[in-house]
Parts: C-alpha cells; sequence; structure tokens
C-alpha cells in the first residue's frame, strides 16, 4: 500500500511510500535499516515501518543512508522468518538468514547471468519440469519458505563459461503461482502451470503476428487493447486483477488477421500494473485506467503525438508536457495527479511525453520520477524538470549547430557539461562565453576525463593557457579525424541501406516469378537463370547490385581507415 498522496513540496517524510526491492539498486540514496549480524542486508523504511517498527525487536536495528536494494520484503522473510521471530522473541533464524542471503547475488532475471556472475542453481528434483532455473537468492528468498522447498536441488549440470543462464522465477506469474499454489500444497499444480508458462512464446511487443494462440482484452470492452497470453500470465494470472480480463472470442474477420500485443512496450500500461499491485487498488480501479489510456493518443513513438491534450506543473515549463496516457498510468495512479495541471499552451507538433523513450534524457526523468514517488515529494521531480528540460544533451565529438556554449572561442563547453561540472567551478565566472548562441557548427570540448583533467588544473593554478593550448591541439587534430569518420561511416551506411532495398526489389521480383511459375507459363525461359518470366532476370539483378553494394560498404581499405582515424583521435580526445 502506498503510504500517502504525493506533496508537491516539503521534506521527505522518515518512511518510503513504497518498498524498493527490485532487481538494480536505487539512484538516489536513503535511509536503510541493518542488523549489526547481517551489515549487507538492508531493509526499507516502509519495511521497517510495517513489520518492524512496533515490534520488541525493532531496537536491534541501526539506520544508515546510502543507495541500495530491499532484501527484506521477500517472502520467506515477510511470512517466515519475520512472524517466527515475533512468535518466540528470537532473530536468530532471521539474522542467519539475512546473513547468508546477503553474501548471494541478486537475481538477474530475464537478462540472464554466465559463469562468472557465481550463481548456484536449483532445479526440481524430479525433473517434473524441464529446463526449470531458479537462481540462488529466488530459491532462498521464495521457495525455500513454503512447502515446496523440499522439491528443488541444487543443479548437477555445470555452467559453460559462455553459457548464459536466466532465472524462471524471476517472471512474476511463477512467483505468484507457485505461492498459490503452495499454500494448498498443490505441487502437481504448479508443475503443470509452469510448463504451461515455459511454452510460451516470449511476448513480440508491438510487432504485428498471426492471430494464433490465446489473446485477452478488458471484459465487456474493445478488443482493439489486446494482450498476449504470455503478458496476460505474467501480468494478472492468479491475482485480484485476473477477473477484469476475458479471452478474445474470434470472428471470421479477426481470425486470420495480424495481430500485435499492446501490453509490454507500453510503458503507461506497464507503469499502472505496477501501480495498482502496490497501490492495492481495486480490480475496479485498474479497470477503469486501462480503459482510459486506451481512448488516449498512444505515447512512446518515434512520431511522438500530434494535437494532443497535456499536462504541466502549475508553475508551467515551457516546452515540457506529461501526455494523457502517462498522466494516468504514471502520475494519478501514484497518487501525484494533483501535483500537475492540464496545459493550456500548444506544444510544438508533433510533441514528445516527458515519459516518451525519445524524449532528451529520458532515462534521466525516470530516475527522478521514480525518486519523487518514493520519497513522496513532487519538487524533486519538477525540480530536475525546470533545470534539464531546455538543456540537449552533449553531443560530445560530434559538432552541432544552433546551441548556446559557455567556456573561450578556442575551448567551447556544452551547456550539459557546464552545469555538470564547471558551473561550481573558480574559473566559471571569468569565462568569456556565458551561454552565448551560435548558429554555427562546434563541438564540446569538456566531456572528455583527459580534457576536465587539465580543466580543473587550470583552476587550480588562475591560468587556463595551458588548456587552451592543448584544446588548439586537440581541435587540429579533430579536424583531421572526426569529419572524415562521420564522412565514411555516412557513406557505408547510405550503401547498406540501397542494399537493403535492392534485396527487397529482388525478393518482389523472385516471389513474381515464381507464381507465374505456379500458374503456368510458356516454355520460353529468360536470362541465364533459366527463369520462367522476366522478373526473374530482375530479381538476379537486384540481388547482384545489393550484393556489390555490400561488399563496398565492407571494403576493407576503407574500414582500416576508420579505424586509424579513430585511434589517431583516441589519442588527443
Amino acid at each position: 500500500m502506498l503510504k500517502d498522496p504525493v506533496l508537491g513540496s516539503g521534506s521527505p517524510g522518515a518512511v518510503a511510500r513504497l518498498c524498493s526491492h527490485q532487481s538494480t539498486p536505487e539512484k538516489h540514496e536513503k535511509d536503510w535499516y541493518v542488523h549489526p549480524q547481517a551489515p549487507g542486508f538492508l531493509t526499507c523504511s516502509w519495511c521497517y515501518h510495517n513489520y518492524v517498527q512496533d515490534s520488541p525487536l525493532a531496537d536491534a536495528f541501526a539506520k544508515i543512508r546510502k543507495r541500495g536494494i530491499c532484501s527484506f520484503n521477500v517472502p520467506r522473510m515477510t511470512k517466515c522468518l519475520w512472524p517466527d521471530a515475533l512468535q518466540t522473541g528470537n532473530l536468530s533464524r532471521a539474522t542467519a538468514f539475512m546473513s547468508a542471503y546477503s553474501a548471494i547475488p541478486t537475481c538477474k532475471g530475464v537478462t540472464g547471468a554466465v559463469m562468472s556472475d557465481h550463481v548456484n542453481w536449483f532445479v526440481p528434483a524430479e525433473d517434473e519440469i524441464p529446463a526449470f532455473l531458479s537462481c540462488e537468492s529466488c530459491y532462498e528468498g521464495i521457495i525455500k519458505g513454503t512447502s515446496f522447498g523440499s522439491h528443488f536441488i541444487p543443479s548437477e549440470e555445470a555452467q559453460g563459461p559462455n553459457d548464459k543462464w536466466s532465472c524462471d522465477m524471476n517472471l512474476d506469474f511463477m512467483c505468484r503461482t507457485l505461492l498459490w499454489r503452495s499454500r494448498r500444497n498443490d505441487w502437481f499444480g504448479f508443475v503443470e502451470d509452469a510448463k504451461k508458462r515455459m511454452a510460451m512464446e516470449e511476448c513480440k511487443a508491438q510487432s504485428g503476428v498471426a492471430n494464433q494462440g490465446k489473446w485477452y482484452c478488458v471484459r465487456g470492452e474493445s478488443q482493439d487493447l489486446r494482450m498476449c497470453e504470455t503478458c496476460h500470465a505474467d501480468n494478472f494470472a492468479h491475482s485480484r486483477f485476473e477477473s477484469i480480463f476475458q479471452e478474445v472470442e474470434e470472428t471470421p474477420e479477426t481470425q486470420y488477421s495480424v495481430v500485435s500485443c499492446g501490453w509490454k512496450s507500453y510503458f503507461p500500461l506497464v507503469q499502472l500494473t505496477y501501480s495498482c499491485f502496490v497501490a492495492k487498488r481495486s480490480p475496479a480501479e485498474l479497470r477503469a485506467s486501462i480503459v482510459a489510456i486506451a481512448s488516449k493518443p498512444r505515447c512512446g513513438t518515434s512520431e511522438g503525438i500530434v494535437d494532443g491534450k497535456w499536462y504541466n506543473f502549475p508553475r508551467k515549463i515551457g516546452n515540457f508536457g506529461i501526455c494523457e496516457a502517462c498522466y494516468v498510468g504514471f502520475m494519478s495512479s501514484m497518487g501525484a495527479g494533483a501535483c500537475l495541471s492540464p496545459k493550456t499552451t500548444v506544444l510544438p507538433c508533433p510533441a514528445f511525453c516527458a515519459f516518451n523513450v525519445y524524449f532528451d534524457r529520458w532515462s534521466e526523468f525516470i530516475d527522478r520520477y521514480n525518486e519523487a514517488m518514493d520519497i513522496g515529494i513532487f519538487s524533486v521531480y519538477e525540480d530536475f524538470a525546470r533545470k534539464w528540460v531546455s538543456i540537449r544533451p552533449c553531443a560530445r565529438q560530434n559538432a552541432v549547430a544552433a546551441r548556446a556554449w559557455y567556456g573561450w572561442p578556442d575551448c567551447p563547453i556544452c551547456q550539459e557539461c557546464y552545469e555538470n561540472f564547471a558551473a561550481d567551478t573558480s574559473l566559471a565566472a571569468t569565462l568569456p562565453l556565458q551561454n552565448k548562441y551560435f548558429d554555427e557548427e562546434k563541438s564540446c570540448c569538456m566531456y572528455s576525463p583527459r580534457q576536465r583533467e587539465r580543466y580543473t588544473a587550470a583552476c587550480l593554478s588562475s591560468n587556463a593557457e595551458a588548456l587552451l593550448q592543448a584544446t588548439r591541439e586537440r581541435q587540429a587534430v579533430w579536424l583531421q579525424t572526426i569529419p572524415i569518420i562521420k564522412e565514411l561511416k555516412d557513406r557505408i551506411d547510405a550503401e547498406l541501406e540501397a542494399a537493403s532495398v535492392q534485396r527487397q526489389i529482388s525478393a518482389t521480383h523472385l516471389c513474381s516469378d515464381m507464381m507465374g511459375s505456379v500458374w503456368g507459363s510458356n516454355s520460353y525461359v529468360y536470362g541465364d537463370g533459366g527463369y520462367k518470366s522476366w522478373d526473374g532476370v530482375l530479381s538476379d539483378q537486384a540481388w547482384n547490385s545489393a550484393m556489390a553494394m555490400q561488399n563496398r560498404a565492407a571494403n576493407p581499405a576503407r574500414i582500416q581507415e576508420m579505424v586509424r582515424l579513430e585511434n589517431l583521435w583516441a589519442q588527443f580526445e
């Protein structure tokens, strides 16, 4: 349950709004609680507040501040070891688990783990679920605390140095069905569920696929927003939300159509699903939100949104907006809807939502959003947006036009590098260029560690001459390398693109020639290949043209020249 609504500003509360149990550490510092016998086992303030704080065992924990991952909120701790500790007043079993668990590599999920990650693997003892794997973290944190713990043993198969194994227990469906079936001591039910899930194809997201298998939609609503069987299982099967979906009943018109799953790749729906689980929303609330998102212009595409409705901060920021779908999925669902208001000014068309992956600094905005939702203070997100929304990412060695610059005429510094590195230095106020706009192309000279070391030395000596001299030499090498490298890469890309077009033309003509063979033709043959129609000759010509272009693109002399220039630039960059 989310602790409180998000506040517009103020100081963070003592308790996080949600548990941060996830596979990657949070990128902001926060308060954690640790036991002296297991200092590597972190308990977030949400878990401490909900499980530990009001118990006689609370004084055994100390508060620290750092980045990290919560380890407390795993079923074995919350449903087994901690209740036992409260009942007996003895923490020994819990602390033994905490100490051992903190030394186990975290689950790598679908990304997979290689041998060098030193992950121990567990499998069903009787091999009832072929190819099923659980990493040690999921075995210890989830499986071992259930009635199914004895059904698993360490894997006897050795992982090869080039093998990448992924943990099946990381799938939400596997975790839910294991907990659900284990409460009923229904091992064979879990085996069947696991086999069924492992036989499902990976979601193809927005890629159109032939209409086969099961598809789901919101009960009683349009079938336009479809969800594949895999996404339905991973997100909603064996959950309180399962009842709001129904299997699509195909009609003769849709039975053989090309369809796509609208779930996995659509971030507003992904976030909405997560929010409704952590906030303990009702099925009716989730259903209403899905219907609302489905009726809005789609976010997340490279084309942006045309003529959309937008939300902004009450004290509006120019060139910033959150689309209607993301307002529902990211803001309202997490209790932050009141922190935004409808935007009355019109954004350029097409416009990009701040939650669109094609929006500049998308990942950085997501990090600040997560921090704001965690601590419950929206100004963390707003202040970041207000500062960075108009600052373009550093183009590094690439020359860019129509931007503002800091630094010196011989050593321009982009806005990002100025704010991230130079703004608080002793030389900042003396820079000749202070956010000065130039139409002509320039490249940033302050993104590389080497240049930043020279700048730092200039600050210490209060003399920038050595920095400027080195930068002039660097720019001379830049002129001899980067423009030529770019020209060569552009030429290669153009040739590969042209080769791709020729291959498509070849395939089209070949298909026409083969169709002619199927429908019958005279005995006359065309070209050296003995084709049944002139399309076969055209296919041959297009294919030969494609191969010639591909060979030119892969010209060894050209590649060697690019490598030589890149190595030369690396010596000065």
